[in-house]
This record gives structure tokens, sequence and C-alpha cells, in this order.
């Protein structure tokens, strides 16, 4: 599934933002709460419009920084809308209260509330980009949550290998972040920058992923502000989704025949 994150198209109204989700012809949105925007939070008129444009809203994604009834709060929209992930930042980078109820309750929010709670990698110095270099309990943590949200700028950011990467979490993956990275320039068009996109791409359809992609882009590389380039440059990024991704035919499972000398 092909999301596109709100936070893309930072400046447009919500309305909006779906309007070109839809013409870009895009499965659905990955909602940025931003707690400065009434919209990003308001259940009711957000069900509004996933009747009225007939676009899903699958993944949520929280604010940094999120608080105990922030993150509560966010649930129930989640549960409003139907949307099955919540992207959380890095828990060991929030308060210690945020970060104790958080690693004391994810289990039980995760399965009253029947959603994937995911962790998303951060750009700090951290391993995994989620748990202090030196901690001990990084494994087990990661195991707590179950579910991981990998965010390839971030990657590019710390000069991190993104096929390492992936053979670490690939397990615990329910999200990927899409985005480039150009020397310091961060979410940028997936054709401009350094990251092996195609290849991760092609590495997650050989690996059977099913999870979404959210495509995110800064608003100054769409060219916000210009909506018939908005929408070409949306259009682009799908069709590089479509040709290194939704073309490709997963990697069957190696079955090698038994020896006949084992009967």
């Amino acid at each position: 599934m092909l999301l596109l994150s709100t936070s893309s198209l930072a400046g447009y109204d919500i309305n909006h933002i779906f309007e070109f989700v839809k013409t870009a012809a895009y499965d659905g949105l990955d909602l940025h709460i931003s707690k400065d925007l009434f919209d990003t939070y308001d259940s009711e008129y957000l069900s509004k419009l996933i009747t009225q444009h007939q676009l899903p809203i699958p993944t949520i994604t929280a604010p940094l920084n999120s608080t105990p009834e922030q993150i509560e709060l966010i649930i129930k929209l989640a549960e409003a809308l139907n949307s099955k992930i919540i992207v959380l930042q890095n828990p060991r980078a929030l308060t210690s209260k945020t970060s104790d109820w958080l690693l004391k309750n994810i289990t039980n929010l995760q399965t009253k509330h029947n959603i994937a709670i995911a962790i998303e990698n951060s750009s700090t110095q951290y391993f995994l980009g989620i748990f202090p270099k030196n901690t001990t309990t990084s494994e087990d943590d990661i195991k707590i949550f179950k579910h991981f949200s990998l965010n390839t700028t971030r990657l590019g950011e710390r000069g991190q290998d993104l096929f390492n990467i992936f053979d670490q979490v690939k397990q615990y993956l329910a999200h990927v972040r899409l985005a480039n990275y150009d020397k310091k320039r961060k979410y940028t068009p997936l054709t401009s920058g350094n990251l092996p996109l195609e290849g991760f791409l092609a590495k997650l359809k050989q690996h059977n992923y099913q999870g979404p992609i959210s495509i995110q882009i800064a608003p100054p590389f769409l060219k916000a502000g210009d909506n018939k380039t908005v929408i070409k440059n949306l259009i682009a990024a799908k069709k590089f989704h479509e040709q290194y991704f939704m073309k490709l035919t997963p990697t069957p499972p190696d079955i090698t025949p038994n020896n006949p000398s084992d009967y």
C-alpha cells in the first residue's frame, strides 16, 4: 500500500491534501499529527474526508515528544479512523516519564486496541537510531514493541547502511517511510540523493514486505505552492515505487528437493 505523508504538503489544509493524493492515485494517507493543526486530530472531520474522497488513513504518525495523554488520544483517533498503525518516535529520547509509561504499557495498548504501535528510527546516535549504543536492553525493548518503522532518510543522515539495517529489523518491520538523502538535505525526491532506494525497494519486494510504504518528500522539493508541479512530482514518485516494487515478483522460498538417498 502506497501512502503519502501529509507532512509532505505542510502548508496546505488537510482537505486539499486529500485532493492531491486522490489525483495522484495513491492508496491513502499517512496522517502526520500536528499540535498546531486542529484538523489533523478532528476525528469527525477526518472521517467525512475519508468518505468523501474514498481514501483511507491506514497510518498515523505521532508528533515528537508526545506525552502519555497525547498518545492515548492518538490511539482513540486511530480507532475512530480505522487506522491500523501508529508511528512513534524514539521512546528513549522522550522524557523518562513517557518512556517508562510506554515500555510498561505498550503490550497492553497494542492488544487492547488491536493496533500496531511502531517505533521509528531517529537521526540521533542511538543503536538502530532508537536505543543508546551501550544499553543492555535494546533487543528486549524491540521485542516488547514488536513493530518497527524504518525511515530511510534518517539512515542516510547517520551514514548507515540501508540493507544492513533492514536485515536487522526485517522481522519487526511494519512501516517504511521512503525518502532520499542528498548530502545534508533530508526528505529529498526518491531519485535525488545518495541512497540506493531502487535496490532497497527490490529487497522489500523480494522479502514479500506487505506493510505500508509512506512517501515523504519535503514541500520545497515537491514545489509546494505550484499545484500542477506538485501533482507531477507526486506521480513521478508513485511511478518510481511501481517500477522498483510493484512490478517485481517476490522471491519464492528456497525449497530444495530431498536427495533420493534420503528415502
